[in-house]
């Protein structure tokens, strides 16, 4: 039995940034290949090349990003620890990570446009989050059910809203889904 104390992140270093690595035999397939989606899109804001960020010069910008990208593994990590003390099965405590992973992926094109974590000025960085989910087809390859993607997509939707609803069909969320982004 895995030890508590084993299940916290180590810290490696990926492109310069802190990233979280697990012990192999506890990473999951899916849960990894979350990581690599989740890396490759923000390595199009951390990017740096002749000692200047990619996308943006502002240096007080890409610190942001940088912790950005450190908060998301770390709320991953922290979804995934409550999923198992509250004892849900693992296909659950991986979904959780995931959703814990892709809930605030809007917060790096908006800091990008903005300047500001500010969702009232323009940019509502959980619909911005669902959108990029949705129009880019982020999670299009990964080995998830279609259920499982529109619980993540709700979950990033839904992280930072005060009232629950279903925006697209203005019909009730299902208890499940509920259940998932509360």
């Amino acid at each position: 039995m895995l030890k508590k104390s084993m299940l916290i992140h180590k810290l490696g270093w990926y492109r310069g940034i802190c990233r979280p690595l697990f012990m192999n035999f506890y990473l999951e397939e899916n849960m990894e290949q979350a990581n690599n989606i989740f890396d490759n899109f923000c390595s199009n804001y951390l990017t740096i090349i002749n000692g200047q960020p990619l996308i943006d010069k502002n240096k007080e910008v890409y610190k942001d990003l940088k912790w950005k990208y450190q908060h998301s593994y770390n709320v991953a990590i922290l979804c995934l620890e409550i999923a198992k003390s509250e004892k849900l099965s693992l296909n659950d405590q991986k979904l959780l990570y995931i959703c814990g992973l892709f809930h605030d992926i809007g917060r790096f094109p908006q800091l990008v446009k903005c300047k500001s974590y500010d969702d009232h000025q323009g940019m509502d960085h959980g619909d911005l989050g669902f959108n990029i989910l949705i129009n880019e087809n982020i999670l299009g390859n990964a080995k998830l059910t279609a259920r499982e993607k529109t619980i993540i997509d709700y979950a990033t939707l839904y992280h930072n809203k005060y009232r629950v609803q279903d925006l697209i069909t203005g019909k009730p969320i299902d208890a499940e889904l509920k259940y998932y982004i509360s």
